[in-house]
């Protein structure tokens, strides 16, 4: 798979399509789905299926929010991921 660097921007449908390019995951397009706030979600159209699938979904995290009436702040990556066992428990 292409090495992220800055060289793609991976929050542009233009970006991703740039990124997948060269991989079995090259894209006819890039629809960017709506509703989240924190990762940048992509449904592209793959120009070869993929296991039988026509479509996939890319998402991507850049450790900010999505921008929401001009702002955005950071959220990691890290804290993304679910919450340790012990402080799940009530």
């Amino acid at each position: 798979m292409a090495e992220a660097t800055n060289t793609y921007d991976l929050k542009t449908a233009d970006g991703v399509l740039e990124y997948l390019a060269s991989t079995p995951f090259a894209a006819h397009s890039a629809t960017l789905l709506t509703g989240g706030s924190t990762n940048f979600c992509f449904r592209i159209q793959l120009k070869t299926p993929y296991k039988d699938h026509e479509t996939l979904v890319v998402k991507h995290s850049k450790g900010i929010t999505i921008p929401s009436h001009g702002s955005s702040f950071e959220f990691t990556a890290d804290r993304q991921v679910g919450c340790p066992a012990e402080a799940s428990t009530a």
